[in-house]
């Protein structure tokens, strides 16, 4: 997760540039990483990279909604660009300007790490080891006898959780990376509840019993007049 959130962050910055995310991460997958990948051998010849992601440009423009125009070399530089029409009638170039920026060579070098993650479409599937953990769980807990005190609500709430987790899940596919982060995000707090009090007070006997009295998952940290003052002289002023 952390390596994919880096990858986000880099392709969010190029994007400001572009301004439509699928084709930004079109462009990491597309390796323009050197100068020469925009400077062709002859006058006339379109460079391979940048030929092919004309062509694909091309392709997938009712989808991006962009007007794809035609390679154009720089005669003054000697290279050639690549620039595309949005459909708020912006025009912006694909060309080595941008491919030296800082920020496209950050995104470059995240997409190198991580090559053969970030190609779509990404598959999702549910390991069947989690399922069969969450059954054997489920079977000591109920081994142990009665519940602890307090805890009666807790624990119907996490068997009903784990039979749901028994259920044999399809796979999911997602378009792209950022369709697949939001997607892990969004199952990573399934059957959790975030909320914050003030003090102990507002808390209800079982919420009290879940983070508080349950010796078993609560932690105690003394806390010494030592701290404080150590506290007080390491923050900054």
């Amino acid at each position: 997760m952390g390596t994919l959130n880096e990858y986000l962050g880099f392709v969010e910055k190029v994007d400001k540039r572009i301004r439509n995310e699928k084709l930004t991460e079109l462009l990491a997958r597309a390796e323009l990483t050197h100068r020469a990948d925009f400077a062709s051998k002859s006058e006339s010849e379109v460079p391979e990279k940048l030929a092919a992601l004309h062509a694909e440009l091309a392709e997938l423009a009712d989808e991006f909604q962009i007007r794809v125009s035609a390679p154009v070399q720089d005669e003054e530089h000697h290279t050639w660009s690549v620039c595309f029409t949005d459909s708020q009638g912006a025009t912006r170039c694909i060309d080595w300007t941008l491919a030296s920026s800082p920020e496209f060579r950050q995104m470059m070098s995240s997409t190198r790490r991580s090559r053969n993650f970030w190609r779509p479409p990404f598959l999702v599937e549910y390991a069947k080891t989690a399922v069969a953990e969450a059954s054997a769980e489920e079977e000591e807990a109920d081994a142990e006898g009665a519940p602890s005190p307090g805890s009666v609500e807790v624990r119907a709430e996490t068997k009903a959780a784990k039979r749901g987790a028994r259920i044999p899940r399809e796979p999911v596919e997602k378009q792209t990376a950022r369709e697949l982060f939001a997607y892990i995000v969004e199952q990573g707090k399934k059957d959790y509840q975030v909320q914050r009090y003030k003090g102990l007070g507002e808390m209800s006997d079982t919420q009290l019993w879940e983070t508080t009295m349950d010796p078993e998952h609560r932690t105690l940290l003394q806390v010494k007049l030592e701290d404080i003052v150590e506290a007080n002289e390491s923050s900054p002023r």
